[in-house]
């Protein structure tokens, strides 16, 4: 995300929830999404707080294209929406809890 916007290319940025033209304003969208965004989630704050609660195997995975159990989270892909696969939108993590 950080390279697109360096880049200035405002259309790997959505217009929506606001219809906006700019490359500021389409990047705020994306970051706070109205308010509804409180924070940016990397892999690897996902991933500390995941280990910190007993998650392993945690790994991350491409939106719409990958899952480690089909079985469970294939019916997830489906739903997703993805447009650029070099530096999507969506941050796709998986893990196991042992036990379970």
């Amino acid at each position: 995300m950080r390279l697109k916007f360096v880049e200035k290319d405002k259309e790997w940025f959505d217009d929506f929830p606001d219809k906006r033209e700019s490359l500021g304003g389409r990047f705020e969208n994306f970051i706070f999404c109205r308010g509804e965004h409180l924070t940016i989630l990397t892999f690897s704050m996902l991933e500390e707080f995941m280990k910190e609660i007993g998650f392993v195997e945690i790994s991350i995975h491409s939106p719409t294209k990958e899952t480690s159990d089909p079985d469970v989270f294939g019916d997830c892909l489906s739903m997703e929406h993805e447009s650029d696969f070099k530096t999507p939108h969506t941050l796709i993590v998986e893990a196991m809890k042992p036990g379970n």
